[in-house]
């Protein structure tokens, strides 16, 4: 998961896979301001990893907020001055001690996660909480099977090299004995609001050359549905953040409600407020 990762994962073609705006109040449903999140009954992390697409990795992008409004900038260490309302609702706070291995690289498929998964360290403080961000780019380069109902390959492959990297995460002694790891996995939002009308915000190339007015929600469902199943299969207590639905409503042709950058595939400031609520409300959510 960037209008850069393509929410709906069609990041650079399709753009069907967010930060409070730069005011300092917290989003609705926030933690510390009455919502989703909140640290009652949860572990103390030992670890969190960052793995996935540009919707995690924003750091050399040209077009990026600053780095401090980045939601997993924010997870990691709140700005109070920008956002006072969520003053102590950061992992620095909560857990000083805690690890950061921030391993997601802008541009990234399934097989670039298999990587970087494979590439993290062999031990790491528990318990391990692993954040992924991933799919929007796989969608892209599917675009014209996708588009002839002809992509099963394209989701197998998918689907396998989930697999890999969940297997690769949770198998036992990953990250020293007995060593706890929980995933939470963003699905693929679409920044169409399921219409396919991309030429219609201005969006560049090759965006705008996708058909207008085509339903494109059971275009990505199929790849959201491998999202969930594969997800469930590992670790402690696995988490999908449903972020397909949570930026229904916010797409490119959503005016003063438009949750995207320019390129209509990365999250803007409102953007990545909405990614930050949801990762923390998942990210300290009671066991």
């Amino acid at each position: 998961m960037i209008r850069r990762s393509f929410g709906f994962a069609f990041v650079a073609t399709i753009a069907l896979t967010a930060c409070s705006s730069s005011d300092s109040a917290a989003p609705a449903g926030a933690a510390g301001s009455g919502g989703t999140g909140g640290t009652g009954g949860v572990e103390p992390i030992g670890s969190l990893v960052i793995l996935g697409d540009s919707i995690s990795d924003r750091g050399t992008e040209a077009d990026q907020t600053p780095v401090a409004e980045l939601w997993y900038s924010l997870v990691e260490q709140n700005d109070d001055t920008k956002f006072a309302d969520w003053k102590g609702k950061d992992l620095k706070t909560l857990y000083p001690n805690i690890k950061i291995v921030h391993a997601a690289k802008g541009g990234s498929v399934g097989t670039d996660l298999v990587s970087q998964a494979k590439g993290l360290p062999a031990s790491l403080p528990g318990p391990v909480y692993v954040t992924v961000t991933i799919g929007g780019n796989d969608v892209k380069a599917a675009f014209i099977n996708i588009l002839q109902a002809k992509d099963q390959a394209d989701r197998d492959a998918f689907k396998k090299e989930l697999d890999d990297t969940f297997d690769e995460l949770t198998k036992a002694g990953r990250f020293g004995t007995d060593v706890k790891v929980r995933i939470i996995d963003a699905n693929i939002y679409d920044p169409s609001d399921g219409t396919g009308n991309f030429a219609q915000a201005h969006c560049p190339a090759p965006l705008s050359l996708f058909p207008p007015d085509t339903a494109t929600d059971p275009l990505i469902k199929p790849w959201n549905d491998i999202v969930s199943a594969e997800v469930a299969k590992y670790g402690v207590r696995p988490t999908v953040i449903d972020i397909h639905a949570l930026f229904k409503g916010h797409g490119v042709n959503a005016g003063a409600d438009d949750w995207f950058v320019g390129d209509c595939n990365h999250p803007n400031p409102a953007g990545d407020s909405a990614l930050r609520d949801a990762f923390w409300g998942a990210i300290t959510s009671a066991p």
